[in-house]
């Protein structure tokens, strides 16, 4: 009897393999799979070799055993016993809040957060695959960099750190809204007190002063009836942000506040 993998995480598939061997014909006949004396599966002999797959397996170490069915012309056997250990991880620790994380920040539009999270195995001192890790959950045009984003089968508890860097605020076109709309007869109202000298000047200069002031009110309503230049910052929010660490089927999360004010 032999497993295509030891140790595994949960939920992950792993293949035991039977093989029965005679020197006086070809065996048929099936192999039943058992975990301690719980039935998993059974396996159709082809060659001397049946197998079974699953990725049911609890967390723990379990005893498994294959027996061959026999046949018409061969009897029964049992091999012996392989003890599969299946474990799992955690993102920090099992209480939720591990030693040393920083699990929410508070920044400015443009800032930038920082985020620790300590992943460990459970069960064991190493991984016995590779973990990768990602992130959702994060305002419009923020990016983040996970360092290290892949923790490699072999190695052990791991302190991930995660940084996110906050969109700037960025200019924006705003459609005419009351402010917009009042705009004109607000300019105009500020040209109220130089009027007097206005039609002095124009007196020297004719018309030109005129029109340049026609120009510039025309520029003004424009403006208030198709948008005007502004600042466009992010309304204050709190967001939730995921960190999700993922190996083959097992995908474990821990949730990170984010608040930008």
């Amino acid at each position: 009897l032999a497993t295509s993998a030891n140790p595994i995480l949960v939920q992950n598939a792993v293949t035991f393999t039977a093989t029965v061997t005679s020197t006086n014909g070809t065996l048929t006949g099936t192999v039943s799979f058992l975990d301690g004396s719980t039935p998993l599966g059974t396996g159709t002999m082809v060659n001397g070799v049946a197998t079974f797959t699953t990725s049911t397996l609890a967390v723990g170490a379990h005893t498994i055993t294959a027996i061959y069915s026999g046949d018409s012309n061969f009897v029964a056997v049992t091999s012996d016993t392989q003890t599969e250990t299946v474990l799992d991880f955690n993102l920090n620790n099992s209480n939720g809040i591990g030693a040393g994380s920083v699990t929410s920040a508070t920044v400015a539009p443009g800032g930038t957060a920082v985020y620790t999270v300590i992943i460990s195995p459970a069960g064991s001192t190493t991984f016995p695959s590779a973990v990768t890790l990602s992130v959702s959950g994060l305002p419009a045009g923020a990016t983040y960099v996970i360092s290290p984003a892949i923790l490699a089968a072999g190695s052990g508890t791991q302190t991930v750190t995660l940084t996110v860097q906050l969109a700037p605020s960025t200019a924006a076109l705003h459609r005419g809204n009351g402010m917009n709309k009042i705009a004109p007869f607000a300019f105009a109202l500020l040209l109220l007190p130089f009027a007097g000298r206005m039609r002095k000047y124009s007196k020297r200069f004719g018309g030109m002063m005129w029109v340049v002031l026609l120009l510039i009110a025309s520029a003004a309503a424009i403006a208030g009836l198709t948008g005007c230049g502004g600042f466009f910052v992010q309304t204050p929010a709190t967001y939730n942000v995921t960190l999700t660490a993922t190996s083959g089927n097992l995908a474990h999360s821990t949730d990170l506040t984010l608040t930008v004010e």
